[in-house]
């Protein structure tokens, strides 16, 4: 049976991967797809975001919000572009009837994308210095692409954790509160991004709603539909007039909604009117600074936050469940590791072990061998030292040898010869006397007398 305690086996093997596995099969199913394609569109961007962030942390800030297509990057262009407003008309135009976003630089290299209405392309927030103010051109907030919603929350998120104080401004068509259907929606979408920034109760809801200024833009198109409060020839204090009471109607209809009409209250107290056809920057910038310093007693501050989700709130439980299954993951591959590394642990200590005792052996091997080597060369000396002894003994041996062989041959020439056979007997006493007797000299010399004396003496010698 397999043991998943031993990192060897085929059950510790498929335990170190069920965690990749589970994650595998989380981060592959469709709505897990789609989140990561979100939060890597954000990504992306991050390092921008951060970059923005960094330029304002700490510091009282202006926020331009606004739905989708309201023209939040409209606005912000036109509070950086020096053009007379019958050229930036033109240019808004041109940038209306493209088939696709459109980036346009300001006076001072600023690149603003102009969206086409239907897809909102503000992802990273463009700071935007006028005069002594810092105004963020925000993340539309109903953006449509799934990609820009999950980024927008994040965005939003991360400013509000580290702005020290804020004012809010809001872009809204003046169009929308004369027509009681966009009105409607326009404050459910507003109502709820609204209670999300500025408190859930009614009281932080109504607290919060000072610091809030409401941009009121595309004024022609109200003047199109007829209203004559709003004619190219009504000054700036008419038309605003004209606002307030179109605003009072409104209220009126919005009673029995405490947050509907706490919404319609402010709108109606501090509300800036833009009409591109006719102000140009230093207008708009200096309404405004004026709208700004009516609400600067109302800035809010971060503390003030209950929360802060316009959107993105259901992607941040899904990134937070994906978070949690990747740190499942990421705990089970660390367990594999560290029993994996353990067991490498183990063995390198016991094959250090079993190493240490084979050098051990090999040692002692080494040092009986070098013992009998010694040895060895110690009886090669005395081997040598013998067959020294044993060659010069032998070439004695041979010395003597070719002695007596030569012997051996003059006694057979003696004995082959007819005319000294008589003289054999003396001879071979000779022979005989001659190796019993030491002195060689005395040997010569009876040889000598036998050879001269005849048998006689030869006889005389042998008794």
């Amino acid at each position: 049976m397999s043991d998943a305690s031993d990192p060897t086996t085929e059950a510790a093997l498929v335990k170190a991967t069920a965690p990749l596995q589970a994650a595998w099969t989380y981060l592959n199913a469709p709505e897990s797809s789609a989140l990561l394609e979100r939060a890597d569109f954000f990504l992306k961007r991050s390092d921008d975001v951060e970059r923005v962030i960094d330029s304002v942390r700490g510091k009282s800030v202006f926020l331009l919000h606004g739905v989708t297509g309201v023209g939040k990057s409209t606005l912000t262009l036109r509070l950086k572009t020096n053009m007379s407003p019958d050229d930036f008309l033109e240019m808004v135009w041109d940038a209306s009837e493209s088939l696709g976003p459109q980036t346009k630089e300001t006076d001072d290299g600023l690149k603003i994308a102009l969206g086409d209405g239907h897809t909102g392309t503000t992802i990273v927030p463009n700071r935007i210095d006028v005069n002594d103010a810092i105004i963020l051109d925000m993340p539309g907030l109903q953006d449509n692409d799934p990609r820009h919603v999950f980024s927008i929350g994040v965005v939003h998120k991360l400013l509000m954790r580290d702005m020290a104080r804020c004012q809010i401004a809001c872009v809204v068509p003046l169009g929308v509160f004369t027509d009681p259907s966009q009105l409607l929606q326009w404050m459910d979408a507003w109502r709820e991004a609204l209670r999300r920034m500025l408190g859930e109760s009614l009281a932080a809801y109504r607290a919060g709603m000072e610091c809030v200024t409401f941009i009121l833009n595309r004024v022609d198109v109200v003047m199109e539909d007829g209203n004559e409060d709003f004619d190219e020839d009504k000054s700036y204090e008419h038309m605003c007039d004209a606002t307030r009471k179109l605003l009072h109607k409104c209220i009126a209809a919005a009673v029995n909604n405490a947050f509907n009409l706490r919404l319609l209250q402010q709108v109606q107290k501090s509300f800036v009117l833009v009409d591109y056809s006719r102000h140009d920057a230093a207008f708009v910038a200096q309404k405004l600074k004026e709208a700004s310093q009516k609400v600067a007693e109302g800035q809010l501050r971060q503390a003030s936050y209950d929360s802060f989700g316009h959107v993105g709130s259901k992607e941040q439980r899904e990134c937070q469940a994906a978070m949690r299954v990747l740190d499942a993951a990421r705990k089970g591959v660390l367990s594999a590791v560290h029993e994996r590394a353990a067991d490498a642990k183990r063995r390198i200590e016991q094959y250090k072990k079993t190493m240490q005792e084979r050098s051990d052996i090999i040692s002692a091997a080494v040092a009986k061998v070098s013992e009998a080597t010694t040895r060895v060369s110690k009886v090669d000396v005395e081997i040598r030292k013998a067959t020294s002894v044993i060659m010069r003994e032998t070439q004695n041996q041979q010395t003597h040898v070719a002695d007596v062989k030569r012997r051996q041959r003059s006694l057979d020439f003696v004995l082959n010869d007819k005319e000294g056979a008589g003289q054999v007997y003396e001879l071979r006493c000779v022979v005989v006397r001659s190796h019993s007797m030491p002195n060689r000299k005395h040997e010569a010399h009876l040889t000598a007398g036998g050879g001269g004396g005849g048998r006689g003496r030869g006889q005389r010698v042998c008794r």
